[in-house]
């Protein structure tokens, strides 16, 4: 079995644009206490808030470039590789995943939680 490294957490490379990484949990929670009081209480009640998690984590794990991949909340790359090939994949990383809040994040919600929570009823 091939040893990794992390290049980091997937909160470091989230949210880049704004200088502070975000998990994500953070960016959905954001986003969600944006609505009103009964929808949110639909979204974390429902489920669709964990819904909403896993989507983000697998819409960023899919835009990972190769020889990189999502294990838990860190991102690795094989061991091994020179420094010119290891800046490379971050920087590729970080390319993918720096617009991924406004790429995506509207879009998560909208398919995973109606806009009015009466919907759902």
């Amino acid at each position: 079995m091939p040893t990794t490294t992390s290049l980091g957490a997937l909160s470091s490379f989230l949210a880049a644009q704004n200088g502070s990484g975000c998990t994500p949990d953070e960016l959905i929670r954001v986003f969600v206490d944006g609505g009103d009081a009964d929808w949110r209480t639909w979204v974390d009640e429902s489920g669709a808030f964990e819904d909403m998690v896993r989507a983000l984590t697998e819409i960023a794990d899919a835009r990972l470039p190769d020889g990189a991949w999502l294990a838990g909340d860190q991102i690795h790359i094989l061991a091994g590789q020179s420094r010119g090939e290891a800046d490379a994949l971050f920087e590729a990383v970080r390319s993918a995943l720096e617009d991924i809040e406004d790429a995506v994040l509207e879009t998560i919600v909208e398919e995973h939680a109606p806009a009015d929570a009466h919907l759902a009823k």
